[in-house]
């Protein structure tokens, strides 16, 4: 048996509400982990790696029991792939994110426009660095 959870993960959330999803996700996991195989993380929702330590240490706790239970455990994300740096590729790939998802909505004028950061600039040219990176280390996809 499988157990596959898409984790919401918004960056602005406080920290004590972070905590206390955290506590309830590894609270059903516990619960979950004698009866199944694999565990499978999605992280996605805002975007996800504003909330990245949040991330990285939900990760560790989920190895954690995973590796304990002998349970496959797998992960991946979906992003705009704004901060998906080559060190953030790196902490990824550790915690066993596999693939990414990036969104891209166009060409660059087009995408800039339609997803420009909150100083009116554009996008499109840093995320296409970040995934010429992302490729060293983990599955990338653009729907």
């Amino acid at each position: 048996m499988q157990l596959f959870v898409p984790l919401l993960l918004r960056g602005e959330a406080s920290f004590s509400t972070r905590r206390e999803v955290a506590a309830h996700v590894l609270k059903v996991l516990d619960a979950q982990l004698p009866h199944i195989e694999s565990f499978d993380v999605t992280w996605f929702g805002g975007e996800p790696l504003v909330g990245k330590g949040s991330l990285l240490q939900l990760s560790d706790a989920f190895i954690l029991r995973c590796d304990e239970a002998e349970v496959r455990y797998d992960a991946s994300i979906i992003t705009n792939g704004f901060l998906l740096d080559e060190a953030t590729c790196r902490e990824l790939a550790a915690q066993r994110v596999s693939s990414v998802q990036v969104g891209i909505d166009g060409p660059p004028t087009v995408h800039d426009r339609m997803r420009p950061l909150n100083n009116g600039r554009g996008s499109f040219h840093t995320i296409l660095a970040n995934l010429h990176k992302a490729v060293d280390y983990l599955n990338v996809e653009t729907p």
